[in-house]
């Protein structure tokens, strides 16, 4: 399947610090242990609901005294131990359908650790790629300011000599003010990021150190990523052995309507000379012929659960093929407008070119050159959003699809 290897390479085209960093927060992340050691009590959970088909064994003690007779002369005191062994033989498939659930639900478990992890991937790719465009962003940033020095010098001279009035100057200072302020905003939102990404890193990282995102276009087909989406998801997969667990409290509430059987044998030590030691063996039957139809309504509020679950499931399933066409959509969007971009790019260089040195011979005036510049920092900063936009969605169909995992 094409879509699925060209996907697969692009998430091992991931920066090796970006490895470094999921490594570390999978390992420390505090929802990630919490997970872990849900998935730890839900496995012994599983092994208790196990220990219903072996065989107990039970010590008893007992202390009597018997009063006989009007003036209780015949009084009868004794000590008895007793050693009684139990075998469950059939209990209406209660203990089979236990364990089943038990079994589902750490399945179910299991996922949400996964679901968790990836989650954790997301946001770490996502932060990861947001600050390489946003430090490509502050270069961009900067080179307005440069070039806006620049006109601003020139401006300044075609004034000192009579050329161009004072107002003149003052747009380009005010654009120069601008270029600065969003320079400051810019620096100060990647410095942001860069704190929020060592937070998962655990250590302080250099921004020189970060390497560029790379990936590949791929060739992608809705319908293939819906497939995969429905077959590998974990919240879905999740979902689905809580249905499966549910189903099997249900079986397991109807085995209140079936008989118990047990088998038993029970050895008695009488302490007095009256009594003697026995040894019983006998299978007790016994079967529930009212309760108040509580086992009934336990059964429909399972049944309620059971129900209310497959609505959960069809609903997160509707969620999820929403996700996925947004992310689909904004793919397709971006790698569109990414490459309309790099055309606007070309013809914005050639254009504050022209513009530049038609103003150096007095043709053009400093408004021109003012929207000249907006028009190039415009144009580098929209191949900078598709270009990263691309990697983003990216990131979103891999986490929604669970592709390559």
């Amino acid at each position: 399947m094409r879509a699925l290897l060209c996907l697969v390479l692009l998430t091992n085209t991931w920066a090796m610090s970006v490895h470094e960093i999921i490594t570390i927060a999978l390992e420390n992340n505090p929802t990630i242990e919490q997970q872990e050691q849900l998935l730890e009590s839900a496995h012994y959970h599983t092994k208790s609901m196990t220990g219903a088909f072996y065989p107990t064994l039970a010590l008893g003690y007992q202390i009597s005294n018997v009063k006989k007779g009007a003036a209780n002369r015949n009084n009868t005191n004794g000590n008895e131990a007793n050693l009684a062994l139990r075998y469950n033989l059939f209990h209406g498939f209660v203990d089979y359908h236990n364990r089943k659930n038990a079994q589902a639900m750490e399945s179910a478990q299991q996922y949400r650790l996964k679901a968790s992890k990836q989650e954790l991937i997301l946001a770490i790719k996502t932060l990861y790629i947001a600050l390489l465009q946003q430090k490509e962003q502050l270069l961009v940033f900067e080179d307005s300011i440069k070039l806006l020095e620049q006109q601003l010098k020139e401006t300044s001279e075609f004034f000192r000599v009579g050329l161009v009035a004072k107002n003149n100057v003052l747009q380009v200072e005010v654009s120069l003010a601008s270029a600065k302020q969003n320079y400051l905003a810019a620096k100060s939102e990647l410095a942001y990021l860069q704190k929020d990404l060592e937070h998962y890193a655990g250590r302080t990282l250099l921004l020189e150190e970060l390497e560029e995102v790379q990936f590949q276009i791929p060739e992608m087909n809705l319908q293939e990523l819906e497939s995969m989406m429905l077959a590998n998801r974990s919240e879905l997969k999740a979902l689905e052995h809580e249905h499966n667990a549910q189903y099997h409290t249900l079986r397991s509430v109807y085995g209140a309507y079936l008989p118990s059987v047990e088998l038993v044998g029970e050895k008695s030590f009488a302490t007095t000379a009256d009594r003697d030691d026995q040894v019983v063996g006998k299978i007790e039957v016994s079967l529930n012929l009212f309760e108040g139809f509580s086992s009934y309504y336990a059964a429909q509020r399972e049944r309620a659960n059971m129900l209310a679950l497959g609505a959960q499931i069809a609903e997160l399933k509707q969620q999820l093929h929403l996700q996925l066409f947004q992310a689909y959509e904004s793919y397709t969007l971006a790698l569109s407008a990414y490459e309309v971009a790099q055309e606007a790019l070309i013809q914005a260089e050639e254009n504050y070119r022209i513009v530049s040195n038609r103003y150096k011979e007095r043709v053009e005036t400093t408004s021109h050159l003012i929207d000249a510049e907006l028009l190039l920092t415009q144009a580098r900063t929209n191949v900078l959003v598709n270009r990263y936009g691309i990697a983003q969605a990216i990131a979103q169909i891999v986490r929604i699809a669970e592709v390559g995992e």
